[in-house]
């Protein structure tokens, strides 16, 4: 079980799965651990984007004895899954009650982090920095850079898809990195590339996305889907049709119904 947080913390989804199956043969079904497993699973499915498996666990937590407790934590896994599937409605639906539900301060703020992400998605920038706000308004026991950075990064985000520039941003990413953990570093880089695109200076911005991917387990499809995408568009601005092609690709192998590549794919019919 500590093996398996330990592995979503440094999101690696196989293992969160091996862990996990290792568990459950210790586990009781009805166990309080049983439910966290289940729970674990949805989230490591979430990063494969796989939304079939997922949901499957999700229909066997359905099954279990649940607490207000379980089942808001189980609201959350559900918006997460549902945001890395790409599902934006169904993923701020879920968000929204998990981040009113979730006692835990901790977990609030993941909540508040995924919905602004679904939110960004869709366009609907305001609510996304008001959860921004919320998340960064949290009080903790003690100093959490990783947290600042996580707040940092749904507002370069949002500066980017806003086009305003966030003129503190590259500095504030400066002062955190000397105080986050190594498989926190491709988040620096993806802050560095939201930057970067936001002020065109899309050289830049395809040097800090490959120095993300080289740091992104191999199997987080999610995060890498991400990354290719923002790669595709600023090999787009560079006319390097080749490269925004082997992007295509790249998020067509792990997501074929993505949105993202779609949204690649519009940007050169819209050329032709």
């Amino acid at each position: 079980m500590i093996q398996a947080s330990v592995y979503l913390t440094l999101q690696q989804p196989l293992k969160i799965l091996q862990a996990c199956d290792l568990a459950a043969k210790q586990t009781p079904q009805s166990s309080q651990m049983a439910y966290q497993l289940h729970n674990q699973r949805v989230m490591a499915y979430g990063m494969l984007i796989d939304l079939s498996r997922g949901e499957a666990e999700l229909a066997a937590l359905s099954r279990l004895e649940s607490t207000p407790e379980f089942a808001a934590t189980t609201t959350y896994a559900r918006a997460y899954l549902y945001t890395q599937c790409e599902q934006y409605d169904r993923a701020i639906s879920y968000g929204e009650q998990a981040a009113a539900l979730l006692t835990p301060v901790d977990l609030r703020f993941v909540a508040l982090i995924t919905l602004a992400y679904a939110y960004t998605h869709t366009g609907q920038f305001d609510l996304a920095q008001s959860c921004l706000d919320r998340a960064d308004a949290l009080e903790f026991p003690m100093s959490r850079p990783n947290y600042a950075l996580l707040v940092l990064l749904g507002r370069l985000r949002l500066a980017w898809q806003q086009n305003q520039p966030l003129p503190e941003g590259s500095a504030q990413l400066e002062a955190l990195k000397p105080h986050l953990a190594d498989h926190q570093l491709c988040y620096v880089a993806l802050g560095q590339a939201f930057i970067a695109l936001q002020e065109g200076r899309y050289p830049a911005a395809v040097s800090h996305l490959n120095n993300a991917l080289h740091r992104i387990p191999a199997e987080h499809r999610q995060l890498r889907v991400d990354v290719f995408y923002m790669l595709g568009l600023a090999h787009y601005h560079l006319h390097h049709i080749n490269e925004w092609s082997k992007a295509c690709e790249e998020i067509k192998a792990m997501a074929p119904q993505s949105l993202k590549l779609q949204s690649l794919l519009q940007l050169r019919s819209d050329t032709l």
